[in-house]
């Protein structure tokens, strides 16, 4: 595993627990909450936009395109995007 990729899944474990730690805090109904939220599911798309495709092969079960095109921006993906903040709650 390279460098970048390393320090890429770093990065999508520290997204996963702000999520966690945002989610603590209350729910996705608070609006200060859904937008934190939304920022850490930003950062995992992309993320995996710089992962090896090498290394996201050997994840093949991951829908990694999936986390990588729907999530940025949220831009023409407005249901799935809430869709995946709130499956984090």
């Amino acid at each position: 595993m390279s460098r970048l990729d390393s320090a890429r899944l770093a990065d999508i474990e520290d997204a996963i627990g702000a999520i966690h730690e945002h989610l603590e805090r209350g729910d996705l109904r608070d609006g200060l909450i859904y937008d934190a939220v939304r920022v850490r599911l930003i950062e995992i798309g992309e993320a995996v936009k710089a992962i090896s495709p090498e290394l996201l092969d050997e994840a093949p079960g991951i829908p990694w395109s999936a986390i990588a095109l729907e999530l940025p921006g949220f831009r023409g993906h407005g249901v799935m995007a809430d869709q995946a903040a709130r499956s984090a709650a």
